[in-house]
């Protein structure tokens, strides 16, 4: 049987949902398989196997089924390529985050797609693939966490597939499908699923709020594998491991045994928690156990800076926690700690949002990264808006909503208690206090001192530099104006560029 795999919106990461079905498949016997990871178009990358042109080669080669993933802003894109699919192919699915909130009105909507998959796929791709190989595209009833027509047409949906408990028994994502070179996070990895808080604003429908964890020796085996079977890989990324886990510390002493582990086995990595723990977690010995072990930058999920508005949103934190957490991460000695931080909640005015910016300021962090509110289908937040705000973009239910931005720096709706023109007020004074907040530390004697000796150190930085201090003075949002310096681009021996995870040295 031939599969093809379509991400229709890539990122400077691998596809590891695409990727760990792809290891399901390939362990199930399935292993005439193509994953295309379609290039964003603000993505400096060149891949021979993320174009258009790759696509639709692989789509000539009339593959069995298709499988198409896409979120909720990227779920329009994930419907045309299903329609350019069509002819290529006797089945069609869709599956992903908003596949999973919708569930058969995609059906009720789209006659092109087939079969929406929905909830956590891994145990039950095989299953699905061997049903159509046998009775076609009508013939999937006892299979979890399907929807498909039956032979009358009817649309069914099966019951949903319970979260998967032991996560170990999962094969590693399939890393050889796809081109590693053209990712410069390549090495990202999920330790975990689920998480147990309510955020309002939170849209996790694949995952869930049943938490769970891999073990420690799961997870280092994983990242040993990676440096010893991608070495150059390795290399072009400085060792550099992304955890991309919704909430890794749920269990601390979890991460603790996974830091040891990293520890014990020397594996000389650095390694990034993006997403943003939440502060619950805070505790002096995983704090000092992740720098020991490598963490050279840890981001909080913060949303906003006043009891009230953390009550608000269900955040399940305090000024006081989230203090006590950026406190101790600093004390523990993590290099680079971060806040994010987001703009016009249910119930927030412009004087509540200017209480956060403030709180943000005091708090203490490296940087602090902004967001307008996004609602998203399926949460509180989306609720909240339909009942008691205005959504200031189109939308085409279930099928479109594409206008939902990726990189929420405009509002996305209005209430009446914080208008359009509040938000942007309010977002350009936090942009600002960041901004200034930056140009402190940049401007700091001794980080002048060492940029000046570094610059000396490498004349070919001379017009890069010259560039950044210019920037620093005259830009505003001073996080989307940094380019790597020349010298941090170093060559390996395949003329590949090896990426410095230091951008201040």
């Amino acid at each position: 049987m031939k599969i093809l795999l379509i991400q229709p919106y890539g990122s400077t990461q691998p596809p590891l949902g695409l990727c760990l079905l792809a290891a399901a498949l390939k362990k199930g016997g399935y292993n005439d398989i193509a994953l295309v990871d379609l290039l964003r178009f603000d993505i400096k990358v060149t891949s021979p196997i993320r174009t258009w042109e790759y696509l639709e080669k692989k789509l000539e080669e009339k593959p069995d089924a298709v499988l198409i993933t896409g979120a909720t802003p990227t779920f329009k894109e994930a419907l045309e390529l299903a329609k350019m699919a069509r002819p290529f192919t006797k089945t069609i699915l869709i599956g992903g985050s908003h596949a999973t909130i919708f569930k058969e009105r995609i059906l009720e909507k789209v006659p092109y797609v087939d079969v929406v998959v929905y909830g956590e796929a891994d145990e039950t791709i095989c299953t699905i693939m061997k049903k159509l190989e046998n009775g076609g595209n009508s013939n999937l009833s006892g299979i979890t966490g399907v929807c498909y027509r039956d032979k009358k047409g009817k649309i069914i949906r099966n019951q949903p597939t319970p979260p998967i408990m032991d996560l170990d028994k999962l094969p590693w994502p399939d890393r050889d499908i796809i081109d590693m070179d053209s990712y410069h996070g390549a090495f990202i990895v999920l330790t975990s699923r689920g998480c147990p808080h309510a955020c309002t604003f939170c849209s996790r429908p694949v995952t869930g709020a049943t938490f769970r964890g891999r073990s420690p020796k799961n997870v280092v085996d994983e990242l040993e594998m990676l440096l010893t079977k991608y070495p150059e890989t390795a290399r072009r990324i400085n060792r550099i491991i992304t955890f991309s886990d919704e909430n890794a510390a749920v269990d601390k002493q979890r991460v603790i045994d996974i830091c040891d582990e990293i520890i014990k086995r020397k594996l000389n990595i650095k390694f990034v928690l993006t997403n943003g723990l939440h502060v619950t977690s805070a505790h002096e010995e995983l704090y000092q156990k992740l720098a020991k072990a490598g963490c050279v930058s840890l981001w909080f999920g913060v949303e906003q800076g006043t009891d009230k508005m953390l009550k608000t949103i269900k955040k399940g934190a305090t000024e006081k926690l989230i203090k006590k957490a950026v406190d101790i991460a600093h004390a523990a000695g993590i290099p680079f700690v971060g806040g994010h931080f987001m703009i016009g909640c249910e119930e927030e005015t412009l004087e509540d949002a200017r209480k956060t910016i403030q709180f943000a300021k005091n708090i203490g962090f490296d940087a602090t990264g902004w967001n307008h509110a996004a609602p998203t289908p399926g949460t509180p937040l989306w609720d909240y808006v339909m009942q008691h705000g205005k959504l200031l973009w189109e939308f085409e239910d279930v099928v479109n909503y594409s206008n939902f931005k990726h990189d929420h720096t405009a509002p996305q709706f209005e209430t009446p208690e914080f208008t359009t023109a509040e938000r942007k007020q309010a977002y350009k004074e936090a942009i600002k206090m960041m901004d200034e907040v930056m140009r402190n530390k940049i401007m700091a004697p001794k980080n002048v001192a060492k940029f000046i000796k570094n610059t000396a150190k490498h004349p070919e930085d001379l017009p890069w530099a010259i560039k950044r201090v210019y920037n620093i003075y005259t830009k505003s949002d001073l996080r989307r104006h940094y380019d790597m310096k020349p010298s941090m681009k170093i060559k390996t021996n395949e003329g590949k560029p090896l990426i410095n995870a230091d951008p201040y040295s």
